[in-house]
């Protein structure tokens, strides 16, 4: 008798939602998620993410706290405030540091902060920290 095997559960990717005005930058940041087995959505400011945000309900948001139009923390604000959006974790980046920085990310309620440039392993640790994960999911 052939030997039975369970059938193979597809496993959902986490959705990161990525918004940054520089292309290139968020090129980056959505490959290097969608290396590591994320599905990685983009946008290029504040409005357009709010937007999406409510829409698909990804499961974190990577913003940049400066840009065109609604900024990273405006936006981050809009979606605190909103039920739909509220528990969605969002990390900001920016190019600015120090303590008034990370207080301005803290009172738009962002769960996570990181300073430009960082690291490739940086932006993945954060992810992974505010998804409550122990490491990067396996490529789907």
């Amino acid at each position: 008798m052939p030997e039975q095997r369970a059938p193979r559960r597809k496993t959902r990717r986490p959705t990161v939602l990525v918004t940054d005005a520089s292309l290139h930058l968020r090129d980056i940041y959505a490959t290097l998620l969608r290396y590591h087995g994320y599905r990685a959505l983009e946008a290029s400011d504040g409005a357009e993410t709010v937007e999406i945000a409510r829409a698909v309900q990804p499961d974190a948001i990577i913003l940049d706290m400066d840009g065109p139009g609604v900024n990273g923390l405006e936006a981050a604000r809009i979606l605190s405030d909103d039920p739909s959006t509220a528990s969605t974790p969002v990390i900001l980046l920016s190019l600015h540091s120090g303590v008034v920085y990370r207080r301005q990310a803290r009172g738009a309620r962002s769960r996570g902060y990181l300073e430009k440039p960082f690291e490739p392993r940086q932006l993945l640790r954060e992810v992974e920290r505010v998804l409550g994960r122990v490491s990067t999911p396996e490529a789907a």
